[in-house]
């Protein structure tokens, strides 16, 4: 197996592509060029090649891991986060409101969109570090983000 191999087979792949594709065994399904390539050089291999390029699979094991990965929290998670939840939405912002009659109406909206989010990102923030979840940092972000700007609303409208 070298590049010549490679080569042809790539080429037997194309004209393969070009003439309409191949089909999966089950025929519902038409293969990728990938695929196609793979399907080709597979019989071709030796028994120690093969094992090399297309290693057994231990499927009891796979499948195994993949439910304990997509195993639902527990009920007592599902507390807990909920909890945290409430608990976030109710957390006063970084500065205090403004009084509603020196904000206009159109930065009132702005402001209340502004507040709804950042009362939502406190949720999921607090949600996410509960179940150890990833994007913990962006949500940071983004929170602070969203509290600068009604920081800046809020200074707008008091000057």
């Amino acid at each position: 197996m070298g590049i010549d191999f490679v080569q042809e087979t790539l080429t037997e792949t194309q004209t393969i592509e070009t003439e309409g594709g191949m089909k999966t065994n089950d025929g519902k399904r038409r293969r990728t060029a990938g695929g196609v390539f793979f399907y080709i050089v597979k019989p071709k291999l030796s028994p120690e090649q093969r094992a090399i390029i297309f290693p057994p699979i231990d499927w009891k094991k796979r499948r195994a891991k993949k439910k304990i990965k997509n195993k639902a929290p527990k009920a007592e998670e599902k507390q807990v986060a909920t909890v945290i939840v409430a608990e976030a939405e109710n957390i006063p912002l970084a500065k205090p409101e403004a009084p509603s009659s020196k904000v206009p109406l159109e930065d009132s909206d702005k402001l209340a969109k502004l507040e709804s989010a950042a009362r939502t990102l406190r949720g999921r923030l607090a949600e996410m570090e509960a179940k150890g979840q990833k994007g913990v940092k962006m949500t940071k972000n983004l929170l602070t983000n969203t509290e600068k700007q009604i920081e800046v609303l809020l200074k707008e409208n008091t000057e």
